[in-house]
């Protein structure tokens, strides 16, 4: 096993570690300690000074930079020539040697040399206790990481793997060393050479995970950042290891206004909180619906309230998914009005808002008359949250909402002493308008400045709220979502390429090392990634889904396998990475991408990120749940992934594809056909499974033809045949199992029979 590079070793330990930016004045104090040290080292050794003698320059440039803080200690025990302590509790230990004696320095090819022998020994010595009939280990003592310095190289080990190698053998021979029971006694030098021969033996260049470096090769802004992180106590000291989540939080105060906007209340139960229509809020947009089903469609309570929480959840769903469309549009073409949706002058009434809705958003081409003109850049999405929901057809459409006024809230976002209330879409517009939808960091790096963000993550929580709260759901947070994603789909993709590729790789580390540079190799690996299959058979939010999404496209990068779109060139300017649970992608200087469609490598890499999302969305990612509302919403947050990444070609906006038909309203607990797990479909020598291959392939077919496709007309007569075939399958199968059932009973009546003929 080669070395590991510092920027390997903080990413395997802690990725919000390894993508945390320095503060400035932290970054420019420790370039300053760093040059200072390279360069005293340097007259040091040029002096011919003593081991010593750089000893404490070292401990030096660590006590100032690291460690100043009086809790730290920096000084020799016993005989080790350094460690760090913590109130007084060993968790470093250091070896030092002088940058002559290169035979017994550790290399970037080979661990196995005096200075890890010696080292071995210290840490022996410090954590086994030899006084008693055998060896015992001390159990406060709580080593966590030891280092190897020359002043110029530096090794740093996990003591855990330290642990590994001395546990058995070493530790008892150790014990024979101190106790005088073997055949040599008081001769370091030939207990090392044992230690020597039995890292040989047990292979330690092969196993042992050390980080290597030259302190020379990091004095770059860039690199230093990382030389910095590797040496502080996060790393180093294993102290305060995750980052708390500072960013993606639920914006508490607009999540309240826009529920009372709504019409809606949280109610806190015994054991969770729920939602409910709040009827004191006149003219809200769920007190006008519930009315109308009430008293126009006469349907009972409890059908006008389901009704109710369904079309005003649609809604509102278009509204904040417009917002961050809107958001993008003006950070890929500035703030102008041109790209502004939801303007008061241009939405003056709620029929006006569903032309937005279905003529606008949802048709490509448009009508010449004015109100179109006013959304002229507005690109088309062939987004299904633009065309007419079932509840809508049947029931109310937002043309029928009136624009009466409604009391604002008190301390409303945009509360004026002058008023105390205003019309419902006046209020929906300036309130949404309030915040800063903006997904990404606009041109220069530049955002509207006073104005709380709402970012698709922060809407993907209260998505979660309004949905979950309903039914007294509770959704499982995105720490450990991301925990979960990680190890799953980490763990699958390994033992998938294992298996494809039959190796016996421990870890996605070693997978990249045997990948090599052989883009057809790369490409083979980047094609088994594809083919992975997620399904979330309780799907809820889609948070799970988003998860794996973002995982998916980090593993890729982190192979380098990662392709930019259409091109045999692998994406490799940029970093790519998982940090609170949100895929960002970071240029050479640590700064967050934002797309530039008159930048041609901008271009190339926002296209690279769409439809690499589009590819797992349409091929690898599937979600079943039994709430309808909650597919909704899965479906929703899956487009504003896409969203996040849309771009220009040719002066049109990318479409967005038809990703709805992998998220299903199901129970999953149950299954329409009996099946056989394992059993492949036609294995059977019967007529009518030949024809369901048959019709299988047909459907496959259908279902690529349909998340494709943009016209309207062509997308619904591919929805029908898709519903045909399988109706077609059901009820083949259906016939089938019954057949089956019929047999199988007449076999059981037969042996019966045969049977009660024996014993008369």
């Amino acid at each position: 096993m080669s070395a590991l590079t510092i920027e390997e070793a903080i990413k395997r330990y802690n990725r919000r570690l390894y993508n945390q930016k320095l503060r400035d004045d932290i970054a420019a104090r420790f370039s300053g300690n760093l040059n200072y040290y390279i360069k005293k080292t340097s007259d040091a050794i040029n002096a011919g000074e003593s081991e010593e003698h750089l000893k404490n320059i070292t401990n030096a440039f660590l006590k100032s930079t690291f460690y100043n803080n009086e809790i730290y200690e920096i000084n020799t025990i016993q005989r080790v020539d350094s460690s760090i302590k913590v109130n007084g509790s060993i968790r470093v230990l250091i070896e030092n040697k002088n940058p002559k004696n290169i035979t017994e320095m550790v290399t970037a090819n080979n661990v196995n040399v005096k200075a890890l022998h010696e080292l071995i020994f210290y840490y022996l010595s410090v954590t086994r206790d030899t006084s008693g009939e055998k060896v015992k280990r001390i159990s406060d003592i709580e080593i966590r990481r030891v280092m190897i310095t020359d002043t110029i190289h530096w090794v740093i080990i996990d003591a855990n793997e330290i642990e590994k190698i001395v546990d058995g053998y070493l530790e008892k021979h150790y014990y024979k060393y101190i106790n005088k029971q073997l055949i040599y006694s008081n001769k370091a030098e030939k207990f090392y050479d044992d230690i020597k021969q039995y890292l040989n033996a047990i292979r330690i260049n092969d196993k042992l995970p050390y980080v290597f470096f030259n302190i020379s090769d990091y004095t770059s802004d860039k690199k230093s950042t990382y030389l910095y992180k590797i040496f502080y106590k996060n790393f180093l000291l294993k102290e305060n290891a995750r980052y708390e989540e500072s960013t993606h939080v639920l914006n508490e105060k607009f999540y309240q206004e826009l529920l009372y906007i709504m019409g809606f209340k949280e109610k806190t139960g015994k054991t969770s909180k729920t939602i409910e229509i709040d009827f004191t809020i006149k003219n809200s947009l769920s007190n006008q619906v519930f009315n109308i089903l009430k008293n126009d469609k006469e349907y009972d309570d409890l059908s006008c309230i389901e009704k109710t929480f369904e079309l005003v959840i649609i809604w509102m769903n278009r509204l904040l998914f417009i917002k961050l469309f809107e958001g993008q549009l003006m950070s890929f073409n500035g703030d102008s009005k041109d790209y502004r949706i939801l303007d008061i002058d241009k939405i003056t009434n709620f029929q006006e808002l569903q032309d937005l809705f279905f003529e606008v958003l949802g048709r490509r081409e448009r009508e010449d008359t004015p109100f179109f003109l006013r959304f002229k850049e507005i690109p088309y999405l062939n987004s299904s949250l633009f065309e007419r929901y079932e509840v809508e057809r049947q029931d109310v459409n937002i043309n029928s909402i009136k624009n009466y006024p409604v009391q604002k809230k008190k301390n409303s976002v945009i509360d004026n002493s002058n008023e105390k209330e205003k019309p419902l879409l006046e209020y929906i517009i300036e309130f949404l308008n309030s915040y800063n939808f903006s997904s990404e960091i606009g041109k220069n790096n530049t955002i509207v400045r006073g104005r709380d963000i709402i970012d698709s993550s922060v809407l993907g929580l209260i998505f979660e709220k309004l949905n979950g709260y309903r039914d007294g759901s509770f959704y499982t947070p995105s720490i450990i979502t991301e925990y979960m994603c990680m190890k799953s789909i980490e763990s699958t993709i390994i033992d998938l390429i294992n298996k494809k590729k039959m190796w016996r790789c421990k870890d996605l580390f070693e997978i990249k090392e045997k990948i090599g540079s052989s883009l057809t190799e790369k490409r083979e690996i980047d094609n088994i990634i594809n083919t992975v299959k997620i399904c979330d058979i309780s799907v809820g939010s889609g948070h799970f889904l988003v998860s794996a999404l973002n995982r998916l496209i980090a593993i890729k990068k982190q192979l380098g396998v990662l392709f930019k779109y259409k091109k045999d060139e692998l994406l490799s300017e940029f970093e790519i990475d998982i940090v609170d649970d949100v895929l960002q992608v970071f240029d050479g200087q640590g700064n967050v991408f934002s797309y530039d469609k008159n930048n041609a490598l901008f271009q190339s890499i926002q296209e690279t990120l769409f439809n690499e999302k589009r590819t797992i969305i349409e091929n690898c990612l599937f979600g079943v749940d039994i709430n309808p509302k909650a597919t909704a919403i899965c479906q929703l947050r899956l487009w504003i992934e896409l969203l996040k990444n849309a771009y220009y070609k040719n002066g049109i906006m990318e479409t967005l594809p038809n990703i709805d038909i992998n998220i299903k309203v199901g129970n999953s607990l149950i299954s329409q056909l009996s099946f056989d797990i394992g059993k492949k479909i036609g294995s059977n020598n019967i007529e009518f499974e030949k024809s369901t291959v048959k019709k299988i392939k047909e459907y496959k077919k259908l279902v690529h033809d349909y998340k494709g496709t943009s016209d309207k007309k062509i997308k619904n007569n591919i929805l029908k045949q898709i519903y045909y075939i399988k109706d077609d399958l059901h009820s083949s199968y259906s016939q089938a199992s019954l057949f089956f059932a019929s047999t199988f009973c007449i076999k059981l009546q037969n042996i019966f029979v045969g049977c009660c003929k024996t014993v008369l």
